[in-house]
């Protein structure tokens, strides 16, 4: 049986609906003027100098410009490039953890997101997918990057280990 509402109850519920309404329109005319400000004291520090302004406030107009943080691609990219001998999705996780740990806590999985950055640098032809000397996956740079990764090697990691295709495609999970 649905909730009978009086007058007053529904006049006060429109009343509300608009209020809230004004509310976001004013918010978003504000959160425009004040990109506006940012945008020109940018400029102004862009121009004169960034002493010109003061550090702390200059990070809060354009934090961007003064914290450039790298995010879990570029972590395992880096990773893969500085090691001299593949690593496992496991020991790529563990090298995350100790250089930068706050990248993976957002993570629900933080091993599966690493794998799936692993697998998209295969595709893109950053990394290439070999087995390392315990037989396990393992994942190293591309000594050239314009070749493409998933030929040769990926094909004698697929006769090495008939699961590799599945693993690369995400099916499975490697530790």
């Amino acid at each position: 049986m649905p909730i009978r509402r009086d007058d007053e109850v529904e006049q006060l519920i429109q009343e509300m609906k608009r209020d809230l309404y004004a509310l976001y329109t004013e918010r978003t005319a504000i959160d425009r003027r004040m990109d506006t400000i940012k945008k020109g004291l940018v400029g102004l520090a862009t121009l004169y100098g960034r002493e010109a302004l003061s550090l702390d406030f200059l990070q809060c107009v354009d934090p961007a410009q003064n914290r450039k943080r790298t995010g879990i691609t570029e972590m395992c990219r880096s990773i893969i490039k500085e090691s001299h001998a593949p690593l496992s999705s496991t020991e790529i996780h563990r090298k995350i953890k100790e250089t930068n740990p706050d990248l993976l806590i957002t993570h629900k999985n933080p091993g599966a997101s690493v794998q799936t950055v692993l697998r998209r640098l295969v595709k893109q032809g950053q990394a290439q997918v070999v087995s390392n000397k315990n037989g396990e996956l393992a994942w190293k740079a591309m000594d050239n990057p314009a070749e493409d990764c998933r030929g040769r090697e990926s094909n004698s990691i697929a006769q090495e280990r008939p699961d590799a295709n599945r693993i690369l495609a995400g099916g499975a999970s490697v530790s």
